[in-house]
């Protein structure tokens, strides 16, 4: 499967979206929503689209595409509620991608249900948000950092706390939490996070796809290779390794 971890437009809500649109293939780019796809200010942030129209724009016309298996809270479309997960069962994992821009108690009793049911079904857990949820990392050393910005300027979203305790909570009862995936910092940003249980979380930020940005981890030049940025993400669940490669950058 394919999955962007945010920032599907290059400033604010009402931005183009045809790109997007566009893709064809049987599976479509599935989609975790973040600050540019929800701002209706562009950088500042400072007013956010309704729930329900962020949902009819970048849910609605392709969430049928991504694949079987969805699973979606109740009334998701009439609520605008863009938090899902995905079951690979044959291979022991679910995905969660959670909605950190329109964080509520709802979404959070939803997530603290869908991490004790990969429990009771025996599911590794991925667990997805635009925003990385803790600046609190013990780095890892790795070759994918080429400027490291270390974490102070990572995001941290209303809600993360208590999504951290609740993945706690589950490895605490038994539960199997391989990592979570994030983006919006533009730049490569690996570690981990350790609760006063000490249980460990693995974080992993990655570096944006798009060349326009603020600021990055390389020089990248639209139409040559150096533009590409995505990653091939693997779970070896025997060995318990989170195999990554980069193409491209």
């Amino acid at each position: 499967d394919l999955l962007s971890l945010g920032d599907m437009v290059a400033a604010k809500y009402s931005d183009d979206y045809t790109y997007w649109l566009n893709t064809s293939g049987a599976d479509q780019i599935m989609l975790t929503i973040g600050n540019h796809d929800v701002w209706l200010t562009g950088l500042s942030g400072s007013e956010l689209a309704s729930k329900t129209d962020v949902y009819a724009k970048f849910f609605a016309p392709k969430i049928s595409t991504w694949g079987n298996g969805i699973v979606q809270p109740t009334n998701a479309q009439a609520d605008g509620l863009m938090y899902w997960y995905k079951d690979y069962t044959a291979n022991g994992v679910r995905l969660i991608v959670l909605d950190c821009m329109y964080w509520t108690e709802a979404q959070n009793a939803w997530f603290v249900n869908a991490l004790s049911d990969a429990r009771t079904n025996n599911l590794h857990v991925i667990a997805v948000q635009h925003y990385n949820p803790t600046r609190s990392l013990a780095e890892i050393d790795c070759n994918f950092y080429s400027l490291d910005y270390g974490f102070n300027n990572l995001v941290q979203s209303t809600g993360a706390a208590q999504m951290l305790a609740d993945v706690d909570a589950f490895i605490a009862d038994g539960g199997t939490f391989v990592c979570w995936l994030s983006g919006d910092a533009h730049y490569d940003a690996f570690g981990i996070y350790t609760a006063q249980s000490g249980n460990k979380q693995l974080c992993l930020t990655f570096e944006n796809a798009g060349v326009s940005s603020l600021w990055g981890d390389a020089n990248r030049i639209t139409g040559q290779k150096s533009q590409d940025s995505f990653n091939i993400v693997s779970v070896d669940n025997y060995s318990k390794l989170v195999k990554i490669i980069r193409v491209g950058n």
